[in-house]
């Protein structure tokens, strides 16, 4: 069944719609949570927190076909609201062990997926919230600026910035500059 269809029950009553949605979303925004927090701990509360805010909330969603962006907007707020400032750095072996259990990528490529983590780690909360939801999420630019309330200039202009530092910081840590940054 379709986000539509289900957000549809859910406004009419069927709690079991809304634990499709949550089974269907859950992985994915406690990974969004994560890569944007740097928190591991946090990013279940932000989760949990943003799912309360959209089963609560339900009624405000005007348009049913957009609730996947409406819930990465519930999701992004929230992780802004709960999460401390900057300061907090998660070491890089607990993304690792996080994706390892989520199999997001495959032995060969662990110094890579290990290198990139890390770059995206050193990027400011809202270059990471563009990047994360942009090639993690795979949301556009469009989306991406409704959901954080920025113009897509400035969500254009973020991914740039972000894509710039990844590079770099990719080329002071390896020297080669070996792993390849789509820049679409």
């Amino acid at each position: 069944m379709n986000d539509h269809e289900l957000v549809i029950r859910l406004k009419n009553g069927d709690t079991s719609a809304f634990d499709e949605l949550y089974e269907k979303y859950k992985n994915q925004a406690v990974r969004t949570a994560f890569l944007i927090t740097k928190n591991n701990d946090l990013s279940f509360d932000i989760a949990q927190e943003a799912f309360i805010r959209c089963y609560t909330n339900i009624a405000k969603l005007k348009n049913p076909l957009m609730f996947r962006s409406w819930f990465l907007k519930i999701l992004v707020r929230t992780a802004w609201e709960l999460s401390k400032k900057d300061s907090a750095i998660v070491p890089v072996e607990e993304i690792f062990e996080k994706a390892e259990e989520n199999s997001l990528y495959s032995n060969d490529s662990t110094a890579d997926f290990r290198l990139l983590y890390e770059a995206v780690n050193s990027l400011n909360k809202k270059q990471r919230t563009v990047v994360v939801l942009h090639y993690f999420n795979d949301i556009s630019v469009k989306e991406i600026a409704e959901i954080t309330g920025s113009f897509e200039s400035t969500v254009k202009s973020q991914l740039f910035l972000a894509r710039k530092k990844i590079k770099s910081y990719i080329e002071k840590s390896n020297g080669k500059g070996g792993l390849i940054i789509n820049e679409t």
